[in-house]
Formats: structure tokens, sequence, C-alpha cells
């Protein structure tokens, strides 16, 4: 099958669309499928492809608005695609390479599957006040307005996203398939072993030190301060040599880097900054705990990658972690500071035999519903049907 995948983000960057969409490019072209992706990128240099990828720039100061991207690059982007000849479209953005994709979808008619990956109107609020706020929340509701209606397809990557569409008012049936995690990425090898030991270095952390570790963007609907508060009460409660690794970089940082001083936990909160996905598995085989505050996700691909890598997983309660983590069976659920205190200590200092447990309770979990092939599979499905809706 030839699909085209349209994205606002993707690979090198690594929020969780695109590093979504990179696992699946990945393995459908693992599963012989021909895959173009069309994605947007900042630069000043021209629109350009590479490989199956094509890049339509944009100038770091200038208007991105969805007009400009049709008239700039569409005539050569459809020259493209009609080399590629695309029997399906699947958008995974709502922004402007997302409203490229439906457009194309209907010049070249053909169906197209949209996924919708992240609360656009809801996080508007983080970038503009006033009544900015309100003109952009109400172009993102038409945005979103428009794909569902026209949209052959849909799909939610969890329970708690199929509900928010449809107290949205989409009435069309909604596949759930979130998105999966290869179990053999995380295996502990020799090169991995070197690492660990590297970064054991790198952060200066001595053998006795227990590693609570955090992965994602360092912004303001993650709830990173409120991670770090409970972490202090932790600190507190236990004086133990335990270290907050927070891995990830965002506009936040330099805020939470302030906050951890005023907590006077700096030297117990390490800021590793970005760091390259193909070397994240030393970080999660290195760690004793993984710690999420967020309630704002709509899947959680760190928490999946946690439980492959036999991490267990300290999570704040959201409707989300329902299809994840069975507390204290497969990882651990916390609602306030108390909670989280105690179950954490449970995870760094609790007996040997429960832990391990949990931790085989969490690789099965994963490897019945969650594997990156199972994810593929359902979303193949998906192409089908909407090929079929649409001959």
């Amino acid at each position: 099958m030839n699909v085209v995948i349209f994205t606002d983000t993707y690979y090198p960057e690594t929020n969780g669309v695109a590093m979504s969409t990179k696992v699946l490019v990945d393995t459908l072209k693992a599963y012989g499928h021909q895959v173009m992706v069309v994605t947007s990128l900042i630069s000043n240099k021209q629109s350009f492809k590479e490989g199956s990828v094509i890049n339509i720039t944009y100038p770091e100061k200038g208007n991105r608005g969805y007009s400009a991207t049709r008239s700039i690059y569409v005539l050569t982007m459809l020259k493209h695609m009609k080399e590629f000849k695309p029997e399906v479209i699947h958008i995974e953005t709502n922004g402007q390479i997302g409203q490229l994709g439906r457009y194309t979808s209907t010049l070249l008619d053909i169906p197209f599957v949209y996924t919708y990956h992240t609360y656009h109107e809801k996080y508007v609020s983080y970038l503009e006040g006033g009544l900015m706020n309100r003109i952009t929340r109400a172009n993102e509701r038409r945005l979103f307005q428009k794909m569902t209606k026209v949209a052959t397809e849909i799909i939610a990557p969890s329970l708690k996203i199929k509900n928010y569409l449809r107290k949205k008012g989409v009435d069309k049936y909604i596949n759930v398939i979130q998105t999966g995690v290869d179990p053999k990425r995380f295996e502990l090898d020799e090169a991995t072993k070197k690492d660990i030991k590297y970064l054991y270095k790198k952060y200066e952390f001595d053998e006795n030190d227990k590693i609570v570790l955090y992965v994602g963007r360092l912004i303001k609907e993650k709830s990173i301060d409120s991670l770090l508060v409970s972490f202090k009460k932790y600190l507190d409660t236990y004086q133990e040599r335990t270290k907050l690794l927070l891995v990830g970089d965002g506009e936040q940082a330099s805020e939470l880097q302030s906050l951890s001083h005023e907590l006077n936990i700096e030297d117990k909160v390490i800021f590793a900054g970005k760091v390259n996905h193909e070397k994240i598995k030393s970080y999660y085989l290195m760690a004793n705990a993984f710690v999420t505050a967020s309630l704002s996700e709509t899947q959680s691909i760190a928490i999946l990658e946690s439980m492959a890598a036999s991490t267990l997983v300290l999570a704040r309660d959201d409707n989300l972690l329902s299809e994840l983590i069975d507390d204290e069976v497969n990882g651990f659920i916390y609602v306030d500071d108390d909670e989280f205190v105690n179950k954490l200590y449970k995870i760094l200092n609790g007996e040997n035999n429960e832990l391990e447990k949990m931790k085989a309770a969490a690789n099965k979990k994963l490897s019945q519903d969650f594997t990156v092939n199972q994810y593929v599979e359902k979303v193949l499905e998906v192409y089908n049907r909407a090929q079929r809706k649409h001959w």
C-alpha cells in the first residue's frame, strides 16, 4: 500500500506526535509498504524533498498560514504525490500541514484517516491571551470540525480522547489505537551497559544513589512543578540518596530550575536536557522509578517505554491510566503528595520479589496490548476500511 502521512511535527523532533509518527512510518516500511511523509521545518532554506520526506520550510520569522503553505508549495508537492500514487492519506496533526493533507485528499480524490493526538484548542491558552486567545481557539475549533466532518476514518490514541471527541460532537465511528512500543528496543545489552556506566560518571551518581526519572517536554501542561513539590516532600520524609533526573527540554526549563532552587533541592534535581531517542533506553534502564504528574496526556509513550524497560511507573491519577496501569499490580498511581511519597518509597525500598512480580506484570501488559506490531496492524485495518468506503 502507498501511504502519505501529513504531520506538522516529525523526527528528529522528540514530542509525542513526532515519535508516534516515526514509529508508524518505520514499521509500515518494515511491513513492505511504501510511505511518504509531508512535514514542516523551520528553516531559511527552500522547501525540499529528502528521501521519502517532503519538508515544507518556513522562515524563522514570517507568515506560516495555511494559505501561504498552499500557494507556495502545493504544486511541487502535488507533483510528488502524483508520481507516488498514494492510496490513502493519514493526517496526524491539525495545523497547517494537516490542513494541506485534507486539501490534497480532496484534490486527488483519495480517502484520508485523521488521528486526533492533542487538545489543540485547550493548549491555546498557553500561547495567547485575551482576545487573541478567543480568536485562536475559535480557529482551532473550525479546523477541527472541518477535519472530523470530512475524514474517512478517525483514530483516537486512547479512550480518554475518544470520550473527549464525543463531547465535542463527533458522532462518527472512532477507532481507539494506542501507539505501540517494541520491547526488544529496551533489552539490556553490552553497549547499553557501557552507556549506563558513562551516564553514572556524567551525572556524578554514586552506586548507592536511587534514580527517579521523568522523560518528556518541560512545559506547563506536564505539571512538572507539581512533581518537584512532591519530590521535595519525599526527600524531607526519607533522608536518603535519591536524585530526580529530568530528561527533555522546553520553555519552562529555566522556571523549573528556579523552583528547584527555591525548594532547596537543586542538588537533587538534574536537568539532562534533550536526549537522542536512540540513547533514551539507557536512561530508562538506569532508573529505579519513572514518575509523571501530567494530567494532559492523550497517550503516554513514556509510560509504555518504562514498562518495556522494567522501570516501575508512579503516575498521577488520570483516566488515561485505566488502560495502562493496575495500581500496585503493574505500577503505581497517586492522587496527592502523601501518596506520592508512600508509593515512591515502595518502589525504591520494596521487597525485591514483590517488585519483580510487578515488573513482570508490566512487561506482560505491554506485550499483550501495546506492541508496535499490534499498533500498526490495527492502523492497517483502518486504512483498508477507508479504501473500501471510498471506492
